[in-house]
């Protein structure tokens, strides 16, 4: 099957998947189907690829509830023109479908002159806590306070008469934190800290940037730089990137922490963040053969004992192709002659 069929394949299932297929692209998606067996089996195998991620239980799960079936191939053919604006489709796939999942709100902006040191919880008796690539692990602390930690991640504790002290060094982590209104529990990454006394929520240490979610209760956030913060309650998010402010959102508590159940969810991230977190749950290695690709949008979901077969499925929907060493790693770049 010639390359350029399987380019036209994935701009019409990028197309169709993006919601903003209208009857005029619908006509035309057929007649380009009715021209070749070719084209129906190219169109057949993607679409095949993502039913098999559980496209069902994704963000966009109405997207291909309608999706055509189609034969095995008999003839070769003649491929014909590709869906207008295919490069655009490729490129962005899926992020226009997820846009009304996410609601940006407003929240008023809290300052914190007399925060205190978290310097001043005695220090001696901190605990690291680690995760092995793939391991997904809870520990139980001595409080009662329960954290579950994702595959690759690092945490120390410390404790003290008059406080709780933990800091995510790496990695993603859900905390159900004990009420101790004596002892108020404190978690902290590079870029913001987090006051709880007692509550459900999963913080994200990314380079230059942490998130808390929160599913239960009430947390206090304040970025480490500067002296900007919020307090969110169930249902709200905040991002904190190095040197900035606090950003707040709202989010789905049924889709914070997923991973507990070892599957990933994306809604129009980044290709680059998707990869830091596959690296969490699979050895060998997944890289971008350029710095552009991390840029590239992706809205989908899936176990993470289907790390294998995803990462090609949303490398072929983004017009990628994927390289494989002898030891295990994948690198996914340009086709060739392309940036």
């Amino acid at each position: 099957m010639s390359g350029a069929i399987e380019q036209e394949a994935r701009a019409w299932l990028a197309l169709q998947l993006s919601g903003e297929m209208c009857p005029a692209d619908r006509m035309r998606f057929d007649r380009w189907l009715g021209r070749s067996d070719l084209h129906q089996h190219a169109y057949s195998h993607l679409a095949a690829i993502w039913r098999d991620l559980d496209w069902s239980e994704t963000l966009n799960a109405e997207a291909l509830t309608g999706a055509v079936l189609i034969p095995a191939p008999s003839r070769d053919a003649t491929p014909h023109a590709a869906p207008r604006n295919a490069a655009r489709w490729s490129a962005g796939l899926l992020g226009a479908a997820a846009a009304c999942l996410v609601i940006w709100v407003s929240l008023p902006v809290l300052s914190f002159p007399g925060r205190p040191e978290l310097a001043s919880i005695d220090p001696p008796a901190e605990v690291l806590y680690e995760t092995a690539t793939g391991e997904v692990r809870q520990v139980v602390l001595e409080d009662g306070s329960a954290v579950t930690l994702a595959g690759g991640s690092r945490l120390t504790v410390a404790f003290a008469d008059h406080g709780r002290h933990a800091r995510l060094l790496d990695g993603d982590a859900y905390f159900h934190v004990a009420v101790d209104a004596g002892r108020p529990f404190w978690v902290e990454t590079e870029e913001l800290q987090v006051k709880v006394l007692g509550t459900q929520f999963e913080l994200i240490n990314r380079p230059g940037q942490s998130t808390v979610s929160v599913s239960e209760g009430r947390v206090q956030v304040s970025a480490v730089q500067g002296m900007s913060g919020a307090r969110l309650g169930a249902g709200e998010r905040a991002k904190v990137a190095r040197g900035g402010g606090v950003t707040v959102s709202r989010v789905d508590p049924e889709r914070i922490a997923v991973w507990r159940d070892q599957r990933l969810v994306y809604n129009n991230a980044s290709l680059g963040e998707l990869i830091l977190d596959v690296n969490r749950y699979r050895r060998g290695g997944i890289y971008l053969a350029s710095p552009d690709l991390r840029d590239l949008k992706v809205t989908t979901t899936f176990r993470t004992d289907q790390i294998d077969v995803a990462v090609p499925a949303i490398a072929a929907s983004l017009g990628l192709d994927i390289v494989r060493s002898d030891t295990g790693e994948i690198i996914l770049r340009h086709p060739p002659g392309e940036k």
